[in-house]
């Protein structure tokens, strides 16, 4: 058995708990896009506000990564429970990056698009080899997007938002 682990970790393998990933399936997906009703200098300073800054979570939070003009990359500090991906009964923890783009549509509305980069299910331990955890890419979601544009509408006092679309 020993000579099979030694094996395995030469030829770069890991072992994990055998997971298997069930999707729950959302009536109709969240909006990844928003045009917020307001110029692109006061959308901006919204972002800065909402994730802008090291934000105490006790799970997981975003913050800004970086930033140039119109765009802005979010990173995920922490990992969280997945609304869509489990396992059994039990969510994934789930993990993604995300990136910003606004877009002025006049001088009083401003498109905020939401494009997920890197998400990730935490499919368990590597139990050889260097240790650490395995992850395994999955779709992005929409709602962890639609949060994101639901958090910076809720820094500018948007009004009419659609709500968050869960899994039954």
């Amino acid at each position: 058995m020993s000579l099979l682990l030694l094996i395995l970790v030469m030829a770069g393998c890991t072992l994990t708990k055998y997971v298997t990933i069930s999707e729950r399936k959302l009536d109709h997906p969240n909006p990844t896009s928003y045009t917020f009703a307001a110029p692109i200098a006061k959308v901006r300073d919204a972002i800065v506000g909402s994730f802008g800054r090291e934000q105490q979570c006790l799970s997981s939070c975003l913050v800004i990564n970086r930033s140039s003009g119109a765009e802005f990359d979010l990173y995920q500090v922490g990992i969280a429970a997945s609304d869509i991906y489990y396992s059994g009964k039990t969510p994934l923890k789930y993990k993604a990056e995300f990136a910003l783009q606004l877009s002025p549509k006049s001088d009083s509305e401003t498109e905020v698009s939401v494009h997920t980069t890197n998400s990730e299910v935490l499919m368990g331990p590597n139990l050889v080899g260097d240790g650490g955890d395995n992850y395994k890419y999955v779709h992005p979601t929409s709602i962890e997007e639609y949060r994101i544009l639901i958090k910076i509408g809720d820094f500018l006092g948007e009004k009419g938002m659609p709500p968050l679309q869960l899994p039954r």
